[in-house]
């Protein structure tokens, strides 16, 4: 918590409130104002052109925040080296069959429990705090598992573990205020490129033949590794910008200091304001070096807080009854929960939990070549890690409707494909031959499934989160996003052997997650609004304006197909909030 200062000029501490509603008003007009005379001439060119100069910051700080994601990877990855090892005869802690579906489950249970802390904990200590908050139970989790004597141990560890991967959720956010719009789709499919290198790194130490405690020292150190990067960035400047100082808590600093004699006054919170506003500054030049997007970032900020000012609009966060009656708000929310819906249920998790029992179930019973299996698993983090990155080229210039799109469909036909396959070589007993024919070529089709879901459904849910939510409801409301969208997981992959079983086996299965998959594109092309290249208030008045004749709606979603449209309805509605503000 800050320190609690006396004040220079003498205002006594029972104006606070007074002082910061005037100067509220008064910080944000000299900037305007320098932004009005140097920034105009700049907004094109600032639009189009962004060099390394103005990359490398925005990426190092995008970097250095992921590194915790990567951890997300770890916990859905870290049980297929895990069990083996404890499955083992000569093992130091022998475990039940139970005991291992715990083990493996515990991360799903309590990765809710991390996202819904993640919200209040970023908007009330601002993202760069709960990032670090983020790192201490994850370094906990894995110094426990690495010393634990027993199984108990490893599931204290394993839920701790969950409750930090949950806590991750905050890099989204973080990144989607501090990056440029033309760089925020690459840099959020980043997200996705971590936990698939969390993924790819626990394979690569298994084959490695890296003991199960030796990983986890490995992931204690690399969470240290990132409380240090962390440490060394800046705060988001929408945070700071943005979000006032608690006025609960400095109400009680402000009884308990009366007390004393020694200080009989403190600083107001305008100062405080002024200070956080200052500190949004620095932050924007260090995040845009080039005057020219310096201006333009701080133009958009101002915008920002102007609509806040607006007699509709309140400072601060908001609860779960503005998330749930505002229409920039509930709109995007119940776009999300149903976007995550198709995600889950097209069977994208379930190949990262369960890949050799899905080989062996579409191959066929009798199909356990093992040399085929481990090279598929290796492939499966292998591919997927190569996709998010080609993903997050690939955004840089497609929309997110298209990489969903395209994504979906593509993951619809390996499925249908995998599927009819696996019912065939059922049908005609080809896996009781000696060939590995079956194996392979089921294994190559669950690879381009995997592929073909790395770019776009593994990836677009998650990066929305940062995007469709206004600034206001981003803290609380992406956590119970993601809060939500883990207990979907868990329902999926709890679920799975059951739905094996209801379906007739992996092979109808997958083409029911063929069909899932074909209509979750259908459910993006129509619904979710295209986010490339607009900014956060672009973003926002979508969401909260009303609706138009001459536009489609479905279920009172507006459909953002014709980007030169939007642009004419933007400028006409910030120059609408200019006319308000005066």
């Amino acid at each position: 918590m800050s320190t609690v200062v006396a004040v220079a000029n003498g205002r006594r501490a029972g104006d606070d409130i007074e002082y910061e509603e005037n100067h509220k008003l008064e910080s944000l007009e000299p900037n305007e104002e320098l932004i009005q005379r140097s920034g105009d001439h700049h907004d094109e060119k600032c639009s189009t052109r962004l060099s390394w100069r103005d990359i490398v910051p925005q990426l190092f700080a995008s970097l250095c925040v992921y590194s915790i994601v990567i951890h997300a990877g770890i916990n859905l990855a870290f049980s297929s080296v895990l069990l083996p090892d404890l499955s083992k005869e000569d093992s130091d802690i022998p475990i039940t069959s139970q005991q291992k579906s715990w083990i493996a489950s515990l991360v799903t249970i309590s990765s809710p429990i991390g996202a819904l802390a993640a919200g209040p904990l970023m908007d009330y200590w601002g993202r760069k705090t709960a990032a670090r908050i983020a790192c201490i139970p994850l370094i906990i989790a894995w110094c426990m598992i690495a010393l634990s004597p027993s199984v108990l141990c490893i599931c204290i560890g394993r839920f701790i573990a969950g409750i930090g991967g949950g806590l991750t959720t905050v890099a989204i956010v973080y990144v989607t205020e501090c990056s440029h719009p033309l760089l925020r789709p690459a840099f959020l499919c980043l997200n996705s490129v971590s936990v698939s290198l969390g993924v790819f790194f626990t394979y690569v130490g298994y084959f490695l033949f890296l003991s199960w405690r030796t990983l986890s020292w490995c992931c204690a150190g690399l969470a240290f590794a990132s409380f240090m990067l962390i440490s060394v960035l800046s705060e988001s400047p929408h945070w700071l910008f943005l979000f006032p100082p608690p006025r609960k808590i400095s109400s009680n600093i402000l009884k308990c200091l009366r007390r004393k004699r020694s200080l009989s006054e403190i600083e107001p919170i305008g100062q405080k304001r002024e200070h956080n506003r200052n500190s949004a500054l620095k932050a924007l030049k260090i995040l845009n070096p080039s005057n020219c997007h310096y201006m333009e970032a701080q133009k958009r900020l101002n915008l920002l807080s102007k609509q806040r000012l607006n007699p509709g609009c309140n400072e601060g966060n908001w609860g779960l009854k503005d998330i749930i009656t505002r229409s920039s708000s509930y709109r995007p929310f119940i776009l999300l929960l149903l976007l995550f819906l198709f995600q889950q249920l097209s069977g994208t998790y379930v190949i990262v939990f369960y890949a050799v029992d899905v080989l062996r179930g579409l191959a066929g019973k009798g199909s356990k070549d093992e040399d085929a299996e481990a090279v598929a698993l290796i492939a499966i983090g292998c591919i997927r890690l190569v996709a998010s990155i080609f993903a997050s080229i690939l955004s840089r210039y497609c929309g997110r409707k298209s990489l969903y799109a395209a994504s979906g469909f593509g993951m619809a036909i390996a499925a249908l494909a995998s599927g009819f396959i696996g019912i065939n070589i059922e049908e005609t007993g080809a896996y009781n031959t000696t060939s590995n024919a079956p194996t392979w070529l089921v294994s190559t089709l669950v690879l381009l499934y995997v592929s073909t879901a790395a770019i776009g459904v593994f990836v677009i849910p998650w990066t929305l989160i940062g995007e469709l939510l206004p600034t206001e409801a981003r803290g609380l409301g992406g956590g119970m996003a993601v809060c939500i969208a883990y207990l979907f997981m868990f329902a999926t992959i709890k679920g799975f052997p059951e739905a094996c079983d209801m379906f007739g086996g992996t092979r109808t299965l997958f083409i029911f997650f063929a069909v899932v998959s074909f209509a979750g594109s259908v459910y993006v092309i129509l619904c979710i609004p295209e986010t490339l290249g607009q900014s956060l208030q672009e973003i926002e008045l979508h969401f909260r304006g009303g609706i138009d004749n001459d536009e489609k709606w479905w279920w009172g979603w507006k459909v953002w197909t014709k980007r030169k449209e939007m642009d004419k309805k933007t400028n006409d509605s910030e120059q609408k909030v200019k006319q308000d503000s005066c």
